[in-house]
């Protein structure tokens, strides 16, 4: 009987020791204060320098601009030239009213333009919309910033 009381003593013992361990203690050193950052100008306002081709609308604007013809004539002429070709009509907006509301409008414009370039010939098939509404525009001080973010850009697909 003496080495199953021992066997229990042990069993007692190591059961003991795990229920109750002694976690070692970590202290770790106070982290330095953040390094200040230099004060940074804020940005110069961002104005829209598109890489293709726009046609640029006023905040009320339901018509393609008349001024936006030789772009919309050049547009034609090269899609008629070869039916294989695609374009597609980026529309953006800039920042003033509701995401549903920009959204909204430039699918308009790009419907606009549309319409210019199939009245020009094109086929309806060549052209693509997306319409962005004001998701890249920032949020501009100046009536030139806002205004350069009003466009439909026409970018001709290889």
């Amino acid at each position: 009987m003496q080495p199953i009381r021992l066997t229990l003593l042990c069993l007692a013992a190591c059961l003991a020791a795990c229920a109750a361990p002694t976690a070692p203690t970590v202290v770790s050193a106070p982290r330095p204060p953040a390094p200040a950052r230099p004060s940074v100008p804020p940005p110069a306002e961002v104005v829209a320098t598109p890489q293709a081709p726009s046609v640029y609308f006023s905040p009320g604007d339901a018509e393609v601009p008349p001024a936006a013809a030789p772009l919309l004539d050049q547009m034609a002429e090269e899609l008629r030239a070869d039916r294989l070709r695609r374009l597609v009509l980026r529309a953006h907006t800039d920042h003033l009213g509701s995401k549903e509301y920009c959204l909204a409008l430039s699918e308009k414009w790009a419907s606009l333009v549309e319409a210019a370039l199939v009245r020009r010939g094109v086929r309806g098939t060549q052209i693509l919309i997306r319409a962005r509404g004001r998701e890249l525009a920032p949020a501009c001080d100046s009536e030139a910033c806002r205004s350069s973010w009003r466009r439909v850009e026409l970018v001709l697909q290889p």
